[in-house]
C-alpha cells in the first residue's frame, strides 16, 4: 500500500469516525449540531495516527468543508450569545435545528441550576463571600462543571456576581462575592431566573 493510500484510508477513516460520532446518541444526545473543537478533540485522542495523517495541514474545519455533502459546517452563536463558534451536523439529519433548540434548553436548565447552586452557598458564606476554588470544587463534583466554565457563566451574570483578584504578597486568590441587594427583601435565598 502505498503512502497516499494510506492516507486516503485515513481520511476516510476520520470521515466515518466523525459521521459516527454525530450519529451518537451518547456523544450527540439531541442530534442537533457539535461543537467542531469538541469533535475535533475526541479524534484527536483517540485516533491520533489517523487524525493527523488525515488532516495533516489542514484546519479541521477545512478537512469537514471537503466532504460537503456529508456535513454541514456552520459558524453560528448560542442565543442570548453573541460569540460566534464553529460547530458541525450530518447533513442526511435534517432536525438538527430542533436539537440544537433542545440542547439550548437543556444548557439553560443546567446553567439555572448551577446559578441557584451558587446563590444558596454563598448566602450561608460570611460576607456572602468565598473563595472562587473552594466553590468551583463544589460545582464540579455536583454538576461536572469546570473552574473555567464557571467563571465565564458567573461572569455572564454580573449582576448577581462580583469576582474580583486579591492580591496578599506573594499569591493571588480569586474571590466570589454575592451583590446583597440581588436578594430583594427576602430573608432566604430564592431560584434563580433568566
Amino acid at each position: 500500500m502505498s503512502w497516499a493510500d494510506r492516507e486516503e484510508d485515513n481520511r476516510e477513516s476520520i470521515f466515518q469516525k466523525s459521521e459516527e460520532y454525530l450519529e451518537s446518541t451518547v456523544t450527540n444526545p439531541f442530534q442537533g449540531t457539535v461543537a467542531v473543537e469538541k469533535l475535533q478533540n475526541y479524534l484527536k485522542e483517540d485516533y491520533k495516527e489517523d487524525y493527523e495523517s488525515a488532516v495533516a495541514n489542514l484546519k479541521f474545519v477545512d478537512f469537514l468543508k471537503l466532504k460537503k455533502e456529508k456535513f454541514i459546517v456552520l459558524m453560528i452563536a448560542d442565543p442570548g450569545q453573541t460569540e460566534k463558534s464553529w460547530r458541525v451536523a450530518l447533513r442526511s439529519n435534517v432536525n438538527w435545528r430542533q436539537g440544537d433548540a433542545l440542547r439550548q434548553e437543556d444548557k439553560m436548565v443546567f446553567e439555572r441550576n448551577v446559578l441557584s447552586y451558587c446563590m444558596n452557598y454563598l448566602y450561608h458564606m460570611l460576607n456572602h463571600s468565598t473563595d472562587i476554588n473552594y466553590l468551583a470544587s463544589c460545582v464540579e463534583r455536583l454538576f461536572g462543571m469546570r473552574r473555567g466554565d464557571l467563571l465565564r457563566l458567573l461572569g455572564r451574570h454580573h449582576d448577581y456576581f462580583r469576582i474580583t483578584a486579591n492580591v496578599d504578597g506573594s499569591s493571588k486568590i480569586v474571590t466570589l462575592t454575592f451583590i446583597n441587594n440581588t436578594w430583594g427583601n427576602s430573608r432566604q435565598p430564592r431560584q434563580f431566573r433568566y
